[in-house]
């Protein structure tokens, strides 16, 4: 169980899956790393994530997809509010001004992430690339996580 004072992490889709047995790690840096990064912290997921795990699980069956669901439900989702839709806004049109490639139209669900850890000031733990140097974002990056 956590601290109520503990720091929270927003993990993205491929992090939250691999670390809860939903999807295989496909290379990345040895998990025990990321586990003693996270022990004490409250890891977090946003709409966004919740929304892309519930679309893999789709092609399951119902018992793998329920316990999917399950695990989901156990972890905290922050909704898109007016906060996170501004910091999109901000996000967007820095990544554009600056050539940043998240601002590019295959990275909208990434801008979402991206947006809801930048909205909250909390830092995103990604094996994502596309977010490396994005405008505002505090990233815990998949490779040098330590």
């Amino acid at each position: 169980m956590s601290r109520p004072d503990a720091p929270l992490i927003l993990l993205d889709t491929n992090v939250w899956s691999v670390l809860h047995g939903v999807r295989r790690q496909d290379g990345g840096p040895d998990l025990t790393r990321w586990h003693q990064h996270l022990a004490g912290a409250v890891e977090t997921i946003c709409l966004q994530v919740r929304a892309e795990v519930l679309a893999g699980t789709r092609a399951w069956g119902p018992r793998r997809a329920a316990e999917t669901a399950a695990l989901l439900d156990q972890t905290p989702t922050y909704p898109i509010d007016e906060a996170v839709v501004q910091a999109y806004a901000t996000l967007a049109y820095q990544a554009r001004q600056s050539g940043h490639a998240i601002h590019q139209k295959i990275h909208d669900g990434d801008r979402w992430i991206a947006a809801t850890a930048i909205s909250l000031g909390i830092p995103l733990l990604s094996a994502d690339k596309a977010f490396r140097g994005a405008p505002g974002l505090d990233l815990i990056d998949w490779w040098s996580a330590a």
